[in-house]
């Protein structure tokens, strides 16, 4: 499960979830480039002008912030 919550200053609050039993490894296309300004919970994504990879561990999140 992913989603995306605009804040009042522009960035974008990301929460993805593994409701699954096993880590998984998703590539998120992005867009437009953007950049990490915090990982809040789990593991920070590995991003690119053009993705952001996101590593979950089984029945986990992780929860960081877009520019």
């Amino acid at each position: 499960t992913l989603t995306e919550h605009p804040t009042e200053n522009g960035t974008r609050v990301i929460v993805a979830v593994n409701n699954t039993n096993q880590p998984q490894t998703v590539a998120c296309t992005l867009l437009s480039a953007r950049t990490l300004i915090g990982t809040y919970y789990g593991e920070a994504p590995t991003m690119t002008d053009t993705a952001a990879t996101l590593t979950l561990q089984a029945n986990d999140a992780v929860v960081f912030e877009l520019k």
